[in-house]
């Protein structure tokens, strides 16, 4: 579960590896999956699996939507590529979508998902992709920024304010001890000044 076909070789999949594994030892006799084109979305990943199943003699795979194929046959094989190969299409088209959603975000300045900067925090929101998080002042890491760069700016030296902060036992987003890196990716941060970076284009939130 949660784990992306998409990507094949480059996806850590480590059921899936299991899976071939007790094939290929011969413990298999039918795999059972929910679509046959959500098992593989890779083609040198699916030639790899049908190759391993015909090797072991492993000859039914049964999808939950569309039914059974038997993948060391001729027309089977053909019926899998062929669902293999409009799958990993549609998943490029949707991997462009969002790319350009996402670039479409940077140019605005709006924020489209990850960890929220420090002094943030994230909410949800609709949008035509789906729920898409936005973010609003975290106030109470807002209020350590605000003082933390109001002191720098006033000629305290970064690491002063850092002992400072860890001495009151401010925490940090993960409830770590300041570090002085932690505490200059903080005060250097363009989200600081509503500013969005992406692929080094800064643009202003909005």
């Amino acid at each position: 579960n949660d784990r992306s076909s998409t990507k094949g070789e480059d996806s850590k999949r480590p059921a899936y590896d299991a899976l071939s594994a007790m094939i290929q030892s011969g413990h298999v006799d039918v795999v059972v999956c929910w679509a046959a084109d959500r098992l593989h979305r890779d083609p040198g990943q699916f030639e790899q699996f049908q190759k391993l199943c015909a090797k072991a003699g492993m000859s039914k795979l049964v999808a939950v939507k569309g039914g059974s194929i038997n993948p060391i046959t001729g027309e089977g094989l053909l019926e899998w590529r062929i669902k293999g190969v409009i799958a990993a299409e549609e998943a490029r088209k949707n991997g462009e979508r969002l790319q350009r959603k996402h670039d479409e975000l940077a140019a605005s300045g709006a924020w489209s998902g990850g960890r929220p900067p420090f002094g943030y925090s994230a909410i949800r929101r609709n949008d035509t992709l789906g729920i898409l998080p936005e973010l609003v002042v975290n106030e109470q890491e807002a209020a350590l920024v605000r003082e933390a760069a109001k002191r720098v700016l006033e000629g305290e030296s970064m690491y002063s304010v850092q002992m400072d902060f860890m001495n009151r036992g401010e925490p940090t987003r993960t409830g770590a001890l300041w570090s002085n890196t932690q505490m200059k990716r903080m005060l250097t941060n363009p989200a600081n000044a509503g500013i969005r970076e992406h692929k080094g284009v800064r643009s202003v939130a909005s």
